[in-house]
């Protein structure tokens, strides 16, 4: 295949949800950026350029989009080094007795572990969304061990009132809750195409460091992603389309070796797949249906591990939800008995997809990607960058030192939402301009702590302020409690010493690099989020005070 391949930043959360989330009031996304929402990026900066043009009857506009021969695959998570993962299969199985979950099972390549000896494992999803398998020869043993990285994209979760009058608090509000993908990683994607020639096309709608946004509720903040082109060799973005491009590589020719005679055919579904039954047309789970024709014999597999999702999308233009359909959810498996003539049929289907909408990235099948019956799982959050990463300088070091802040104070952000929640004040009679009179306070200290040349060990305004108090209010700071503590103590310890936000935050040892630029928690942040928290957790008993609320 013919394919190119290039990285998205999220600089923002970035909302793609499907249908079936329950809540109207709420919005979940998906764990990666899908096909349709980069194809619908790339139509519309298309159209920007030909003002004018009919794209309904537009040959060029046709060919790109619309006609199936450019194909534009989901951006899934991607290592420190680019390289793009797959869905985690789902005939992968850890035991729940694993105190670490290391060890995984794939049950599509063996059966002998299902009645294994006692105690019988309690097996369960190792409950990571993605993967990347790799191999080597143990010389000693002869043997090959496989390893396999997990991540799941980390979720940013916003809560929005909607108001008919923004300037006016009332209490007919809407609230919405919108988890999100969170902002700092990066996805991989990949347009493939038969002719080399589109790509290139693509390839200029595609800018390096271009700024772009996708997905749902782009006007109020979400959606800012940076694209950028994984290295050459020489350490330059490589924006040449490639031939002979795979979406996957079989782990053992990873190492150099041919790999050995199958005894199976492992089909894993990289993608949704939308596929209907030939006879009935409606939406099946059977992915023979998209290898055979309906005057075929089909071979039926011999296992599988199915999960079905609801799929759908929305059209900006017309301003629609698109039909929803029911699809084979990314990462089943079907297993097969080893049949020559059935794996020519389906290598020949990993090259266009099989089932509806493959324009969007559905419908992505491997063959035999699944090679070893036990692996070794590991964190890719913790994997090392890649080795030709070298030291930015001058604008490119600033820039990227301020994309590093800005990535570490949005997970502070996130943090310091759930710890405002689960330090709320039981009230038992403090007032609310008891609570308003210390708010005052406390953006007096955020004020001056903004102003100060260097970050103050404690918090001065607050701590002389709590020492002035006088006794009516002392008392009720006293009875107001947090956590079981009383309210006044919490305050002196966050007055005192600012550094133990890092304990309430759970953020210990956090930092962000990027381009060997680190952004940490500071003892600046240390006082900025202290604040912050005493500020929130305040204003949230304020509001609970207006309404009644007594703990």
């Amino acid at each position: 295949m013919n394919a190119i391949e290039f990285l998205l930043t999220t600089l923002s959360p970035v909302l793609v949800t499907r249908p079936g989330g329950g809540d109207p009031n709420s919005e979940s996304s998906l764990a990666y950026i899908p096909g349709s929402a980069i194809r619908g990026l790339l139509a519309s900066r298309w159209l920007a350029d030909h003002p004018g043009v009919d794209a309904a009857a537009d040959p060029t506009f046709r060919r790109l989009f619309l006609d199936g021969g450019v194909r534009y695959l989901n951006a899934y998570p991607a290592l420190p080094n680019g390289t793009r993962m797959l869905p985690t299969p789902r005939s992968w199985r850890v035991d729940k007795g694993d105190s670490d979950e290391t060890h995984i099972v794939d049950f599509a390549l063996t059966d002998d572990v299902r009645q294994s000896a006692s105690p019988q494992p309690t097996w369960q999803s190792p409950g990571a969304a993605f993967c990347t398998v790799f191999a080597h020869l143990h010389e000693e043993k002869s043997l090959w061990q496989f390893h396999a990285y997990t991540s799941t994209p980390r979720q940013s979760i916003a809560i929005h009132t909607a108001r008919v009058d923004r300037q006016k608090v009332t209490s007919n509000a809407t609230v919405f809750r919108y988890d999100a993908l969170a902002a700092g990683q990066t996805f991989a994607s990949v347009i493939v195409a038969d002719d080399p020639a589109d790509l290139i096309v693509c390839q200029r709608l595609l800018p390096q460091d271009g700024l772009v946004r996708l997905g749902r509720s782009q006007n109020t903040g979400y959606g800012l992603v940076r694209i950028s082109y994984p290295p050459d060799e020489r350490g330059e973005p490589q924006t040449a389309p490639r031939q002979h491009w795979r979406e996957w590589t079989p782990p053992i020719a990873d190492a150099g070796e041919s790999i050995p005679q199958p005894t199976r055919l492992v089909v894993t579904l990289l993608s949704d797949a939308i596929v209907r039954d030939p006879l009935t047309g409606a939406e099946t789970d059977d992915i023979t249906a998209a290898i055979y024709a309906p005057a075929e014999t089909p071979v039926k597999p011999i296992d599988a591990f199915v999960r079905t999702e609801v799929v759908g999308g929305f059209n900006r233009r017309w301003n629609l939800p698109l039909p929803q359909a029911t699809a084979i959810g990314a990462g089943s498996v079907f297993v097969f008995d080893y049949d020559e003539a059935l794996q020519h049929r389906l290598d020949r289907l990993a090259e266009q997809g099989i089932g509806e909408r493959r324009a969007e990235g559905f419908g992505r099948i491997a063959i035999n990607w699944q090679m070893g019956e036990e692996l070794a799982r590991a964190d890719a959050e913790h994997q090392p960058a890649a080795s030709g990463d070298v030291a930015l300088t001058g604008e490119e070091a600033m820039a990227a030192q301020q994309l590093a802040t800005r990535i570490l104070r949005n997970r502070l952000d996130d943090k310091l939402r759930a710890a405002i929640n689960e330090n709320a004040i039981t009230h038992n009679g403090i007032r609310k301009a008891q609570l308003s009179r210390l708010r005052v306070i406390v953006q007096r200290a955020q004020s001056a702590s903004r102003t100060a040349q260097t970050a103050p060990a404690a918090i001065p305004e607050l701590k002389t302020f709590l020492g002035d108090l006088k006794k009516p209010a002392r008392d009720q700071l006293l009875k107001a409690r947090v956590g079981g503590a009383p309210l006044l103590n919490w305050l002196n310890d966050l007055a005192d010493k600012p550094s133990t936000v890092v304990d309430r935050l759970n953020a210990q040892h956090m930092q962000v690099t990027i381009g060997k630029q680190t952004a940490t928690f500071t003892d600046a942040l240390q006082v900025e989020y202290a604040l912050r928290l005493i500020d929130g957790v305040l204003l949230l008993a304020a509001k609970r005070a207006g309404e009644g609320y007594h703990g």
